[in-house]
């Protein structure tokens, strides 16, 4: 069977399997939904060449669904099946629009030189660390310091790609002293997530390096798990256990499992509860001002509806799954064409990141990588943008400096 006709039949299976899920309207029907998504994505996912791909990234959100489990009032409820219904649907919407990744002959490219992308990881690295230090460091705000931010991982990018160790050091230098009074946990994740995706990009070319990486993941997955604790003592939370000490004791929680599993547990879960809550107590349209919040942050006019962006969580834990902001422009039919938009835009940028040689295409997809990584804790795409925007900057890098540089060589 060809990979085109594998995807169809997928496509056909997840509409069939909801359609039935439907029918017999259970929870058990839409609990089997969700793990048959999440089978799909683990076998399409094994499918791709790139193990950090967006069916294994994805996989997190169906799993996330299928472990839920109540254990404290304070904080979760008991999903409905109105819950199940949406989820199961903007999730297979999502997986379905995915599923036509292309496996085919790479495009003819550019191959930027090593001079070039010299060239380039030191801007990127100028433009993208400096504003940052001076916010970390002095608490200086440059106008659209955020924004500029997110170059620094093209500059890592082009380190990786070039091999160049003193880059890399100096680098990772330069996030530690930005981590220094800002340490967050979608940090650590970046970074991480640019070091796997530059290493397989641009080291992994063997079984041998295959299995070597498949353990660097998994200690990528580790840290990513022990940075809950170490993120939250920042806080004021100095272990794990004191931290799960705290919301027995205030929340009425029942946690049978390790201590430093509680949080990560927490976060995991608690976005379907604030998704079920805004659907109970927020169910009111704001008819396409999430959809557009990206491009009104760009004109800096965002402000004006800082109203219609407000969503009120159940409790303290205030993020709110990929869905509640699509639920809350067009309701549970619209929600689902937006699902399946996030999927063709993931698509295209996954696909260019396999077929380029250009790291700061690769830098791309590592922002995109994480919104997908992240779907079932929030909507990264239209709450936070950074996805469009590093497309954005660096279609805007590419059309600027590096055709300014073809020009001025042309001219000597």
């Amino acid at each position: 069977m060809t990979l085109k006709k594998g995807r169809i039949l997928t496509l056909f299976l997840i509409i069939d399997i909801i359609v039935i899920a439907i029918f017999i309207n259970k929870i058990v029907a839409y609990w089997s939904v969700a793990l048959v998504c999440l089978l799909i994505c683990i076998f399409w996912g094994r499918k791709e060449e790139c193990l950090v791909n967006p069916f294994l990234l994805f996989a997190l959100t169906p799993f996330t669904l299928l472990i839920y489990r109540n254990i404290s009032d304070t904080y979760m409820m008991d999903l409905t099946k109105e819950t199940w219904l949406i989820a199961i649907l903007n999730i297979g919407a999502f997986i379905s629009a995915l599923s036509y990744i292309s496996n085919g002959e790479k495009r003819v490219a550019v191959k930027p030189s090593d001079e070039q992308l010299y060239t380039d990881a030191i801007i990127l690295a100028v433009a993208g660390f400096v504003p940052s230090l001076l916010f970390s460091v002095f608490g200086i705000a440059a106008p659209l310091y955020s924004i500029f931010g997110l170059l620094t991982v093209p500059a890592l990018m082009c380190a990786i790609k070039l091999k160049n160790a003193r880059l890399i050091i100096v680098f990772m230098l330069l996030y530690g002293i930005t981590w220094i009074n800002n340490v967050a946990k979608s940090t650590i994740l970046t970074t991480c997530l640019a070091f796997l995706i530059g290493f397989e990009k641009y080291f992994v070319k063997s079984k041998k390096h295959k299995r070597w990486f498949f353990i660097l993941c998994v200690v990528g997955l580790v840290i990513v798990i022990l940075s809950f604790t170490f993120a939250n003592q920042n806080r004021g939370m100095k272990s794990a256990e004191g931290q799960l000490a705290y919301y027995t004791k205030y929340g009425g929680v029942t946690w049978n499992g390790a201590a430093a599993l509680f949080m990560p547990y927490m976060y995991l879960e608690t976005p379907w509860t604030n998704l079920q809550y805004v659907m109970q107590s927020q169910d009111t349209r704001t008819f396409g001002l999430w959809l557009i919040k990206p491009l009104l942050g760009y004109l800096q006019i965002d402000s004006l509806f800082a109203e219609h962006y407000q969503l009120i969580p159940m409790s303290s834990f205030n993020t709110y799954t990929f869905i509640a902001c699509q639920f809350k422009d067009f309701g549970m039919g619209g929600s689902i064409l937006i699902s399946a938009l996030l999927g063709i835009f993931v698509r295209y940028v996954y696909t260019k990141y396999k077929s380029s040689e250009d790291p700061l295409d690769a830098a791309c997809y590592v922002y995109v990588a994480q919104a997908v990584l992240e779907m079932f804790f929030s909507n990264h795409f239209f709450q936070q943008s950074y996805p469009f925007t590093i497309v954005a900057l660096i279609v805007l890098y590419k059309c600027v400096f590096r055709k300014i540089k073809i020009i001025l060589h042309h001219k000597d």
